[in-house]
């Protein structure tokens, strides 16, 4: 098998291999998108849910509202929102390294030094051949 068609099953494998990681992202994506994260204040005074991407959904007050103000409101929120989406974080993790960790361990094949040998050794024939068969100068034996 010449080198033209190695490289060319080569670039097959990868673009199968492309497809095959396509359909495992595509697989990643809707098994993520099934989650939700729920975190709560440290006083309990707010719970906050977010979707898949981290947006918030719910936000959910307890009844120690009426005597909060609003900075403490507002720091019960930023706080339950951090947690929650850290409590999603931890949900995807392991989904992410179970679908996904059979298909990193496959080595990127590298074709650029092969490229370059090919392209080296397509300049050498054609030296070759152009020696081997003269080219007449359109210009020679006339005035430029």
């Amino acid at each position: 098998m010449d080198d033209a068609a190695q490289m060319l099953l080569a670039i097959a494998g990868q673009l199968e291999r492309a497809q095959e990681l396509s359909n495992v992202a595509e697989e990643l994506s809707g098994e993520l998108a099934t989650l939700t994260g729920m975190g709560r204040s440290d006083e309990d005074g707010a719970t906050v849910t977010v979707d898949h991407q981290g947006i918030v959904i719910d936000v959910a007050f307890s009844d120690a509202i009426r005597d909060a103000d609003g900075p403490t409101v507002s720091e019960w929120v930023m706080s339950a929102t951090t947690r929650a989406i850290e409590d999603l974080q931890k949900q995807a993790e392991p989904i992410r390294a179970a679908i996904l960790q059979p298909h990193l361990a496959a080595p990127a094949v590298d074709f650029s030094a092969r490229i370059d040998e090919l392209f080296e050794r397509v300049q050498r024939l054609d030296a070759e051949t152009s020696a081997a068969t003269p080219v007449k100068d359109e210009f020679e034996g006339g005035s430029r």
